[in-house]
């Protein structure tokens, strides 16, 4: 919980960075679905993508997760509790 502050300005920062940021429509299956789902993840839905990384919500046992991917190598840079 006390790293949620630093998390969401990494956030903030990664997406906005490029300066292509765009929202994807909710529900949108993005590239890296299948390769999350294959990874252990279920109901994975694309949040968000800019250039470089893009953010999928989805389900690991009973937590909701939020993860960074990099795009291109469907690569999980960081995941975290959505809460």
């Amino acid at each position: 919980m006390r790293h949620l502050p630093l998390i969401s300005g990494l956030l903030a920062i990664t997406l906005s960075a490029a300066g292509g940021a765009a929202s994807a429509s909710p529900d949108s299956p993005g590239p890296c679905t299948a390769q999350l789902q294959r990874l252990g993840y279920s109901r994975v839905e694309l949040e968000a993508v800019n250039d470089m990384t893009s953010i999928y919500e989805a389900r690991r046992g009973r937590d909701e997760v939020k993860l960074m991917v990099k795009n291109g190598s469907c690569a999980v840079q960081q995941v975290w509790l959505d809460d």
